[in-house]
């Protein structure tokens, strides 16, 4: 009975008596790039909404795995369904609005012509139970994310009840590797109105995955080991590298950049450019490498001992390669070097793979 009660609850919880059109998806890449494909979704989070979102990607050759979504909320246990295929999916969420975009005369949107991904939107109530499903999750500066405490339409839960489901919610928040906290925000805002979280609140539940990358780590490499660096943050147009790492090899120091959405062939040619605090490196496409394979773009470089000294006493480093935007950009990396970090990469210039 308790369950059936739960059920039942989850089933209704955020949802209005008011009748509410039906969730509007579209799908479309920036300028062309499949790198740049995303779903945009807007409207309620509907019972059944979940299926019809699998049907949309098969029967639209979705590219990409990216959901940009504006929400008010709807059917909690819709949207947890939801985060979870997402999750599943290995999809990636943010929080944009069509509001500005152009329309056509029967009131659809067009798409085309975009430069970037739509900004604003707000993701409220069960809406924000979707969101967390993103593997990376952006909301961008003018974006609301927002809670209230759960309820039921037309219904009245009891206390083993309430407690029962809100078992299930912290446990789906903590599946989802957000902070348990985001919780109890939610319980302290009454039902009938919202708390919206602001950019320090949202880094700081993990709401929003971090940007940047983390520390470097040693890993075994043939007879020596590289330091490696994995992109924490999602993967922006022409802004694609989501690994560097650093080795030695007969002697030379190198670097390693690597993209598993990418834009690339492997007939380009590109030269490198560095910067290490204030100072600038550049080498020319003749010391550039590029592999790819049916998993990844491989590009590594070799560099002189001046900017492997200067990463080792450095506090930021920079590199991007010169590729062309068709192909996918810069392939940038941007990083702040700790003292860890430093001692990592000293040892991958000291003991070369090979």
């Amino acid at each position: 009975m308790l369950r059936q009660t739960i059920l039942s609850a989850l089933c209704a919880i955020g949802l209005s008596t008011a009748a509410k059109a039906e969730a509007y998806l579209d799908f479309t890449c920036i300028r062309g790039n499949s790198e740049t494909c995303f779903v945009l979704l807007e409207g309620t989070i509907d019972k059944g909404l979940t299926e019809r979102f699998e049907k949309f990607v098969e029967d639209e050759g979705v590219e990409g795995n990216r959901l940009i979504i504006n929400s008010p909320g709807g059917n909690l246990a819709e949207a947890l369904k939801f985060g979870r295929l997402l999750r599943d999916w290995e999809w990636n969420t943010r929080v944009g609005s069509s509001e500005g975009m152009f329309r056509n005369s029967d009131g659809s949107l067009d798409l085309h012509g975009l430069e970037d991904y739509p900004p604003g939107g707000r993701c409220e109530s069960a809406c924000a139970y979707v969101f967390m499903g993103g593997v990376n999750r952006v909301m961008h500066s003018d974006s609301l994310i927002g809670f209230h405490r759960f309820k039921a339409a037309g219904q009245t839960i009891d206390g083993e009840s309430a407690q029962a489901i809100s078992g299930q919610l912290i446990s789906y928040i903590l599946e989802m590797g957000v902070d348990a906290r985001v919780f109890v925000v939610a319980s302290a805002e009454n039902s009938q109105s919202m708390y919206h979280v602001d950019a320090e609140q949202a880094r700081e539940y993990d709401l929003v995955t971090p940007p940047g990358y983390a520390p470097f780590i040693l890993k075994p490499y043939r007879d020596g080991i590289i330091a490696s660096s994995e992109r924490t943050d999602s993967i922006r147009m022409y802004d694609l590298a989501d690994q560097i790492s650093a080795f030695c090899k007969g002697g030379t120091p190198g670097l390693l950049v690597r993209s598993k959405e990418h834009g690339l062939t492997g007939d380009e040619k590109a030269s490198l450019w560095a910067m290490v605090d204030e100072q600038e490196f550049e080498y020319p496409a003749s010391s550039v490498k590029l592999i790819v394979s049916d998993e990844a773009a491989f590009i590594s470089a070799t560099i002189d001992d001046a900017m492997a000294n200067a990463m080792l006493e450095g506090q930021e480093l920079f590199t991007a390669f010169g590729f062309a935007n068709y192909a996918g950009g810069e392939y940038s990396v941007n990083l702040i070097l700790s003292d860890m970090d430093r001692q990592m990469l000293a040892a991958a210039f000291r003991y070369c793979i090979g």
